[in-house]
């Protein structure tokens, strides 16, 4: 090859844009893997759905607490 005072420019700026690119899309694999990982991975969506579904329970439980305090009494 050449030294790179003797290659034309074109060729100097193609060899910057491909460069440019090749770190483009390592970057862009990169952000691929964790979104696969945060969406599908090490199945910690089941165990992340169950600890969501315990927050929801003991936010109703809560809710119906202070519903049956505010209701008045029934007199039978």
């Amino acid at each position: 090859m050449p030294p790179l005072e003797q290659l034309p420019a074109a060729y100097l700026d193609s060899e910057a844009k491909r460069a440019a690119l090749e770190q483009e899309v390592t970057t862009l694999r990169a952000q691929v893997a964790w979104l696969q990982r945060k969406l599908f991975g090490l199945g910690q969506s089941e165990r992340v759905d169950r600890d969501q579904l315990q927050l929801q329970l003991a936010e109703l439980e809560k809710l119906q607490a202070q519903a049956d305090a505010t209701e008045p009494q029934k007199v039978a």
